[in-house]
């Protein structure tokens, strides 16, 4: 380990971090999460690192000139930093490393507290004291999340506004506006799965949701989308929001009332609060990183993955089967939603047999899943694949309109 008069330091990590951060900005966003300005020693690594997040919380994009500008006297380190740009993969590691040598340096400050207030401590008791304080304010800097284990005094701050349901009773929490399963599940769970045959309607139900939360209610939504260009992710919401239908939309053919209609939904597309992707290949890193970017830059509450059969493989996942590697990526998926204190809907494809076609793994981890399927005379259905804690309702047919990609619901029967 490298010091610099005795303090744990590398300054080689600090710069190929910020290499890495300058040559995918994407990365920022999670690193944020991790890596705290002032885990950086190099005096100018931290500057420039805060002027990073600076930029990329204002939405815009960095570039090698805009940061000279910002900072005239680091214009030199700024220079290396590109320099030696490297892929934004490898920031996960450099922040890592990062975070180490700071907890090092706190470690080596402890040690020098406790060397300075040795001789004046009056007694064990009190010496044991000021080693769990220091320890605990350590422990908690670094590796205590606040999130994962509550005090009783947390527990008793959740009972609190459990209580306050009753000053407004209905359900809380996210709604799909569908009814019947908003009452069922009371609210989006951590894990939602949309399974399903292929041509089934997993999309288009998916969509109705993601249009009901992000348009509708206003919830910040971010939807992932593995498999469509962008404008014809567009026309199917607009088709869904308008009820025109989609080949109208495609071929440009709608009448005027039928044209200010979409219009109308463009409109509340534009100023709404759903955002999508285009179908660019997405690795399980990559997925990861864009809902740490939304959330960091518009506040994302719900993400949807649309689907996960169609993540890109890493290098590292090459030769994995999918059993375990799709449970895997839907644990870090968990891990991230959870942090951030998000919801997440996850599509996922069903085999002929009516079973999740690549990894069970997936239905342990969710919290809830629907399954889509017709009956015999051709109805579209879906019925409650699991509810964690919850009911198992009898199936519940769908009102699926495949022309304008509306999807709502009829009472169980």
């Amino acid at each position: 380990m490298k010091t610099l008069d005795g303090v744990p330091h590398d300054r080689e990590a600090e710069g190929q971090l910020l290499s890495a951060l300058v040559a995918d900005q994407t990365y920022l966003y999670r690193i944020a999460t991790v890596v705290k300005p002032d885990y950086f020693f190099n005096v100018a690594c931290r500057r420039i690192y805060k002027q990073l997040l600076k930029i990329a919380e204002s939405g815009d994009t960095y570039t090698e000139s805009i940061l000279v500008d910002a900072l005239p006297d680091d214009e030199i380190p700024i220079r290396e930093v590109y320099d030696q740009a490297i892929t934004g993969g490898v920031s996960i590691h450099f922040a890592q490393r990062v975070k180490q040598y700071a907890y090092a340096r706190e470690v080596y400050k402890f040690g020098d507290t406790l060397h300075k207030l040795a001789a004046n401590l009056d007694s064990v008791e009190q010496a044991n004291g000021v080693l769990q304080d220091n320890y605990d304010k350590l422990n908690s800097e670094f590796f205590a999340s606040g999130s994962d284990t509550y005090s009783p005094a947390g527990v008793g701050e959740i009972c609190e506004a459990i209580h306050l349901k009753r000053s407004n009773p209905g359900v809380h929490g996210v709604k799909t506006l569908l009814p019947v399963f908003d009452n069922v599940v009371k609210g989006l769970k951590l894990i939602n799965l949309i399974c399903g045959p292929t041509g089934f309607g997993k999309t288009a139900v998916a969509l109705q949701w993601a249009y009901n939360i992000g348009i509708v209610q206003n919830v910040p939504t971010l939807y992932l989308n593995y498999e469509m260009e962008a404008s014809e992710l567009t026309e199917r919401l607009l088709a869904c929001g308008s009820g025109v239908p989609l080949e109208d939309i495609q071929k440009g053919s709608t009448n005027d009332a039928a044209h200010k209609r979409v219009e109308g939904v463009s409109k509340s597309l534009r100023n709404g609060k759903l955002y999508i992707t285009g179908c660019e290949a997405k690795t399980i890193n990559s997925t990861i990183n864009l809902i740490h970017q939304y959330h960091s830059q518009h506040g994302i509450r719900v993400v949807f993955i649309d689907y996960i059969g169609e993540v890109a493989l890493d290098e590292a996942d090459h030769g994995k089967n999918t059993y375990g590697l799709y449970g895997e990526w839907l644990q870090r998926v968990k891990d991230t939603v959870s942090k951030l204190g998000m919801k997440s809907v996850i599509l996922v494809q069903l085999n002929r047999e009516g079973e999740i076609a690549d990894s069970m793994q997936l239905l342990h981890k969710a919290h809830t899943a629907i399954k889509l399927f017709e009956d015999k005379a051709g109805r579209p259905f879906y019925k409650m694949y699991k509810n964690r804690g919850g009911p198992m309702i009898l199936p519940v047919e769908l009102d699926f309109n495949k022309k304008t990609q509306q999807v709502s619901e009829k009472e169980p029967f």
